[in-house]
């Protein structure tokens, strides 16, 4: 047996020792470090959107304020062809026949057909 000692004893030597249970740390989350040339990229896109923004503002003001001045000078079109109409109305009338008849016959004059010409024609 004394041949073997050795064996026993480096045996207990390398007998593998109690492994200690590691604990997992958790890293705490660190945010990504911007860069300057991404800050500025994110400033310009930032600026674009804005004036974007800014730009249908404008556009749909400009765009309302000349459908009210359509809307205006089309209501004055409309009112101009309703007081030609009433207008025309009143020249047919006054220059029909019955009209001139009647304002000769107040002055004591006669109307020959030979003597009319059609000016409208």
């Amino acid at each position: 047996m004394a041949q073997n000692a050795y064996r026993y004893d480096n045996a207990a030597r390398t007998l593998p020792r109690p492994t200690t249970t590691r604990r997992v740390v958790r890293r705490r989350y660190q945010p990504a470090v911007w860069l300057k040339s991404e800050k500025r990229l994110v400033a310009l896109w930032a600026t674009g959107v804005l004036l974007l923004m800014l730009a249908t503002v404008y556009t749909s003001i400009q765009i309302d304020s000349v459908q009210q001045a359509n809307y205006q000078a089309q209501s004055k079109v409309s009112q101009v062809k309703r007081e030609n109409d009433s207008l025309q109305g009143q020249i047919q009338s006054k220059t029909s026949r019955e009209k001139l008849d009647q304002f000769a016959q107040k002055a004591d004059m006669q109307q020959a057909d030979d003597n009319v010409r059609n000016v409208n024609r």
